[in-house]
């Protein structure tokens, strides 16, 4: 009976978390695309440099764990706040 009670409450945090969800979705979306587009376009541009900037980028990105990419990133980010 305690879980009948708490069931609004429940599906209402759901609902909250599935709309954070789409939120999220939504961002990384328009953040990516963008990004992906440069990227591909940076890999295969004739200049060397950039070239291999990008390709170095990409291998990084690749070979390390999503996490240890999320973590650097707020750590840059608090850092930068600082100043």
């Amino acid at each position: 009976s305690d879980f009948i009670q708490g069931l609004p409450v429940l599906l209402e945090h759901m609902g909250e978390g599935a709309l954070v969800s789409i939120k999220v979705f939504f961002y990384t979306l328009i953040f990516a695309l963008p990004l992906g587009l440069i990227v591909a376009m940076g890999r295969s541009c004739k200049i060397k440099v950039i070239s291999y900037i990008v390709r170095g980028y990409i291998l990084v990105m690749r070979g390390t764990p999503l996490m240890l990419q999320l973590l650097s990133w707020k750590t840059l980010l608090q850092s930068l706040k600082k100043f």
